[in-house]
């Protein structure tokens, strides 16, 4: 059994001296381990297996003719920027190498990586640009790049463990102190002589009382005291552990990356961005100008072709432009799903402006709800619709995925409300009072002096724009997309034509004229009850 002991303490000190001092030569004193990548034809991004980890930092470092860039960002943004180029991916490590394989892809090379704004960490310049990111289990990737798409880029990827190195040095020292403690008990009980401290030799007296045979003896030791050994290798063990004052690295799940379209905090830099874009859209717009195009760069969808309409309108009246007076300053609810791929979107509501008018009852305590879209991670937010509603739901804080049944729901009381325009009768949907008094407005007002009104309402013309869900703190919110189309029938006999230059903008129906409209219309599904219409935003489009 002792020799059992022995061997074992032996082997044990063995691999932590060697362990330790391989460990402490491989990772050197800023506890880092790296291994250069033998094909790093750039851009070059990190497989998702290579940052599933905590407790640990990725080191990149690269270096490139004419400066390199090194970037960190959440992982759907990074894949959607890399999508469709050639890369290289670093795939894993095996031995003393980093595995990679080419994806392909296009031969243009990525925007300029130092204008974009996903990356959470990034450097760049000449010489070698190295970037420590901290692993914390979020999906996050990493993209290294050369400046000069031409230049030939080196790569180095290495993971950095605080205390590391010191912990190796500490696991060698206490491997060394275990060998050499095995060795000094084994000299000592080699040159310990026989004396009065040795184990005494008494004779057994035999069966009743008679002296055992001669030549048998019983050995016995008179005092029992513990063994060293295990006295030291227990402390020594400790201060190797209290040493190195390290964690080890934890690996954690790949699953499917998400994340949150907006977050409270990107607000500010949003709003700030789509007012500037605003307002050179508007400054264009001026007479004698008319010029629409600054819109295409700030508005999309629905949203835009209303812009476009009203600024037509404009020009074939010869009227001024007031410009844009939609509110800027967000209010205190955001609506932002969590998506795994681009397109994205989100909702936010907005302060009324200080001048905002009663001509409603009620108007006063409605807000402005803001949809913003998001085609690609280098594509900037576009503004896709904004409309005055009431009493809009709290938003959670984390939406969750949409149940199947929670978007059918959706697309039932979006159909039922295009029904409700047509017939005036509600079926499956509560309508806001305001929204009853446009629909009447709409049903009284004509372009014509003669002539009988009617309304038909259908899903807008781009299935992609119909209906958004989202998850709210009692239920979902639905913004749904509707053309609305305003008829006027003249009594028979009589043909109806639309005046110069408004006859590109609406449409002829034999002897009938239209005009469409772009209806934005907001609807509450309560967890309890039936759904129920918050309000509508309607502006005049490009028929």
């Amino acid at each position: 059994m002792r020799l059992l002991l022995r061997a074992a303490v032996f082997l044990f000190g063995s691999l932590l001296l060697i362990g330790g001092v391989l460990a402490a030569v491989l990772v050197g004193p800023d506890d880092t381990l790296a291994l250069e990548a033998d094909d790093a034809a750039g851009p070059v991004v990190t497989h998702p297996r290579l940052t599933a980890f905590t407790d640990v930092t990725l080191v990149s470092e690269a270096e490139a003719p004419g400066g390199v860039f090194v970037g960190a960002g959440h992982r759907v943004d990074v894949d959607d920027l890399v999508s469709d180029v050639a890369r290289t991916e670093i795939t894993g490590v095996r031995s003393n190498t980093l595995l990679t394989r080419r994806a392909e892809g296009s031969d243009e090379p990525l925007p300029d990586p130092v204008a974009l704004d996903l990356w959470t960490e990034s450097t760049h310049g000449d010489g070698p640009q190295l970037l420590a990111l901290p692993l914390t289990g979020d999906p996050v990737a990493v993209v290294a790049t050369p400046l000069d798409p031409e230049a030939a880029m080196t790569l180095s990827l290495g993971a950095r463990v605080d205390g590391l190195f010191a912990g190796s040095l500490a696991a060698a020292t206490s491997g060394l102190a275990l060998l050499v403690v095995l060795l000094l008990l084994r000299r000592r009980r080699r040159r310990r002589p026989a004396g009065p401290g040795a184990p005494a030799e008494q004779h057994s007296p035999g069966p009743a009382g008679r002296a055992s045979p001669p030549g048998t003896t019983l050995r016995v030791r008179t005092s029992a005291r513990p063994r060293p050994t295990l006295r030291l290798v227990a402390p020594l063990l400790g201060l190797g552990l209290l040493a190195s004052g390290c964690t080890l690295p934890a690996a954690v799940s790949v699953g499917t990356a998400e994340r949150p379209a907006l977050t409270p905090e990107q607000l500010p830099d949003l709003m700030a961005d789509l007012d500037r874009r605003l307002a050179r859209a508007n400054k264009k717009v001026r007479p004698p100008k008319y010029d629409d195009s600054g819109f295409r760069k700030v508005l999309t969808g629905p949203h835009l072709r209303v812009a476009q309409r009203n600024v037509a309108s404009a020009a074939i009246e010869k009227h001024g432009w007031k410009g844009s007076t939609d509110p800027t300053v967000p209010g205190d609810r955001l609506f932002a799903p969590a998506f795994e791929t681009y397109p994205m979107w989100a909702a936010l509501d907005l302060l009324p402006p200080d001048d905002t008018t009663d001509d409603v009852k009620g108007a006063k305590e409605r807000r402005s709800l803001l949809l913003v879209t998001r085609e690609s991670v280098v594509e900037p937010w576009m503004v896709a619709g904004v409309g005055a509603f009431a009493d809009l739901p709290e938003p959670t804080e984390a939406p969750g995925p949409v149940p199947t049944r929670v978007i059918r729901a959706a697309q039932l009381a979006a159909d039922h409300l295009d029904g409700w325009w047509r017939t005036g009768q509600v079926k499956g949907i509560r309508v806001d009072r305001e929204t009853k008094q446009t629909r009447a407005a709409y049903l009284k007002t004509s372009p014509a002096d003669k002539g009988a009104l009617s309304l038909e309402a259908r899903p807008y013309l781009d299935p992609n724009q119909r209906l958004r869900v989202v998850e709210t703190a009692d239920g979902y919110l639905a913004i749904a997309i509707s053309d609305l189309r305003q008829t006027t029938t003249p009594p028979l006999g009589i043909t109806l034509t639309w005046n110069d230059g408004y006859a590109d903008l609406n449409g002829t129906d034999g002897d009938a004229v239209y005009q469409t409209f772009v209806v934005t219309a907001a609807i509450h599904l309560p967890t309890d009850g039936r759904p129920r219409l918050l309000g509508t935003m309607v502006g005049p489009r490009a028929s």
